[in-house]
């Protein structure tokens, strides 16, 4: 019993065909071998990543691994890619005018200037008075700050904005 389990693993060959999904952005940014031979003691192989083309914002993608032998049985592994890519760095960001519909969220990623210990955000609703909705819209402000070493929640504020059409408001963030 033993001698054939040994002989079984020293056999084991599974030949994979090694994909990368098409990222959230349409174009191909992750480039993997075509090919992996997968032996009982696991292999490795190199991923490579290029965000360098991608806009801002987050873009996901996954690698494949599909048993050349029987493809139909979809992908015996995956691994999932995300990249999140700022906006550029500028002491003034302008994210123009952002359309939401009820319960949506828009994410924008900001680098953090050097020394910067501080941001203003000012939010302005662009409704007016004429407008047939005249009543007081509720926009949550949530903002994180990534650190080394330090839990996002020690970094994080939440600012609930209660604007009427035409108002505008500063909010500091430490």
């Amino acid at each position: 019993m033993f001698q054939e389990t040994q002989i079984r693993r020293v056999e084991f060959e599974v030949n994979l065909a090694l994909s990368s999904s098409t990222g959230t952005n349409g174009s191909s940014w992750i480039e993997t071998p075509d090919l992996l031979v997968l032996l009982i003691n696991g292999r490795s192989f190199k991923i490579e990543v290029d965000p360098t083309n991608l806009p801002p914002g987050v873009h996901t993608a996954q690698v494949l691994g599909h048993n050349v032998a029987n493809p139909s049985s979809g992908p015996l592994f995956r691994v999932p890619i995300t990249i999140v890519k700022t906006l550029p760095e500028e002491n003034d960001v302008d994210l123009g005018r952002l359309n939401f519909t009820p319960a949506e969220v828009k994410r924008n990623f900001l680098s953090v200037p050097q020394g910067a210990t501080w941001m203003d955000v000012t939010v302005h609703d662009t409704r007016t008075e004429q407008d047939k909705d005249a009543s007081s819209r509720l926009t949550v402000l949530h903002t994180v700050q990534l650190l080394p070493h330090a839990a996002y929640k020690s970094n994080e504020h939440q600012r609930y904005l209660n604007l009427l059409p035409g108002q505008a408001t500063v909010t500091s963030i430490p």
